[in-house]
């Protein structure tokens, strides 16, 4: 593509972007592990909203075992956003 064709079309590419941050922010995703004793809710922009955390694992014994748990539910929900936000770059640039 023509570099100048590139610079015309910048300010729609900048709005296109500018649309999908503000789509990114309306979407929800959970990832969990430990068959749902530990929850992460995250929106689209991979920002953590809310950590739920069943109190049957609130026993001291378990703390390496919640540690664990956290850990895989959050990567969890960070895949989750990343597969929305290419869902959401796709539908952006019309479907590509």
């Amino acid at each position: 593509m023509n570099p100048y064709e590139l610079l015309k079309n910048l300010p729609g590419l900048q709005q296109k972007a500018q649309e999908m941050q503000q789509k990114l922010r309306t979407v929800t995703v959970v990832g969990e592990s430990g068959a749902g004793l530990v929850k992460i809710e995250m929106n689209g922009a991979m920002e953590v909203v809310s950590v739920s955390i069943d109190p049957a694992v609130f026993d001291a014994e378990h703390a390496q075992t919640v540690e664990v748990l956290l850990a895989s539910a959050i990567n969890s929900a960070i895949a989750e956003a990343r597969t929305k936000a290419m869902e959401i770059a796709r539908s952006n640039m019309g479907g590509a």
